[in-house]
């Protein structure tokens, strides 16, 4: 009967089969060796893509050290460690402060994306005329690349901190007016009607 478990089951494992059945013991332990599992793969991969970007970095190096040094992890992890606690700045500004800048650009630009995106799926979600007029264009605009926005921004808006908005922005409507108008879709006709 616990033969499966990997190990002799001791009185209080057969005590917790009898009571709350056989399968719990083997669930709790399956779930930790699973969690396991995945702690080990991680790691294992962790590693193997270091040591892949050590190898790599190493032989470019060897034969084109001439011209130009590719970093190794070690070098890499020097650098970051420099410019998170040595006080090294970046353009005059802390890593911190090109951090909080970035997040002040995804967020302004995220908001955005949720205004126009939840408008547009709530129309498209309440009305099947609207849905299907709307999805066709809702789509092409998911297929075009972020960075394909770019000579469209610097010509609208030059280089600058709306440019990032902007692409932010127009990348992620998208994905929020789909989802909101899936959602809405999903939703029984009697809610939406007591709505």
């Amino acid at each position: 009967m616990f033969g499966n478990i990997g190990r002799q089951a001791d009185d209080s494992d057969v005590r917790a089969a009898i009571v709350g059945g056989s399968n719990e013991v083997q669930i709790g332990r399956n779930r930790g060796r699973r969690i396991l599992d995945l702690i080990i793969y991680f790691v294992a991969g962790l590693l193997f893509c270091l040591l892949v970007w050590w190898i790599v970095a190493e032989l470019f190096n060897t034969f084109m050290m001439k011209y130009i040094e590719f970093p190794t992890p070690l070098k890499s992890f020097e650098r970051l460690w420099e410019l998170f606690f040595d006080g090294y700045k970046i353009l005059t500004l802390s890593i911190f402060d090109h951090i909080g800048y970035s997040l002040r650009r995804w967020a302004i630009g995220f908001l955005l994306a949720a205004l126009i995106g939840i408008l547009i799926g709530a129309a498209m979600g309440a009305d099947d005329r609207i849905y299907r007029f709307g999805m066709v264009p809702v789509n092409i605009l998911q297929m075009i690349p972020g960075l394909a926005w770019f000579p469209v921004c610097m010509l609208l808006f030059g280089l600058g901190e709306k440019c990032a908005v902007f692409i932010i922005a127009v990348t992620a409507v998208s994905p929020v007016a789909i989802n909101v108008c899936n959602g809405l879709r999903r939703v029984p006709k009697v809610n939406m009607m007591v709505a």
